[in-house]
């Protein structure tokens, strides 16, 4: 009986220190370029497809503790897609909670008044960061999809 409920303690002793561990783990600040990474997660990944994006994108996260992180926050099928940005200071569990808030990075793009819609349309399409779902389309689609009732965008 003695050997049982050693045997027990010693089970739960380990638990604890792997809990520990883990979470110790989850609020290290990682190495990184003042700039941070750069990542894009795109719609439908999956945890492993996720982490595999990561570790591409040469964010020093371990792909099988980050995995184990995201089952014990319950994080599995929340992570949103987009494109993200480690910022300085990033540990593994405020990177889970970036990606399950879905808190993408944020770019700049300055339309200048005078300018017409098909430069505004080209400027979009030279961001590379910038996905969107117009390329190709005509201005009367654009308007269509938009539910205006013109065919022409200019000045409007």
């Amino acid at each position: 009986m003695r050997f049982l409920i050693r045997l027990f303690l010693l089970g739960l002793l380990l638990l604890l220190a792997a809990a520990g561990g883990i979470w110790w783990w989850s609020t290290q600040p990682f190495a990184q370029p003042d700039e941070g990474f750069e990542f894009r997660i795109p719609p439908g990944s999956g945890l492993n497809a996720t982490v595999r994006r990561i570790g591409e994108a040469g964010v020093p996260v371990h792909p099988q503790l980050f995995v184990l992180l995201a089952r014990i926050n319950g994080a599995v099928g929340t992570i949103r897609a987009g494109s993200y940005q480690t910022e300085p200071g990033e540990t593994p569990g405020s990177l889970l909670d970036k990606l399950v808030q879905g808190r993408v990075a944020q770019i700049a793009v300055t339309l200048v008044e005078g300018r017409t819609f098909r430069q505004f349309r080209a400027q979009l399409d030279a961001q590379p960061a910038l996905l969107h779902d117009t390329r190709g389309l005509s201005e009367g689609e654009i308007a269509r999809r938009l539910g205006l009732p013109w065919q022409r965008l200019e000045g409007r």
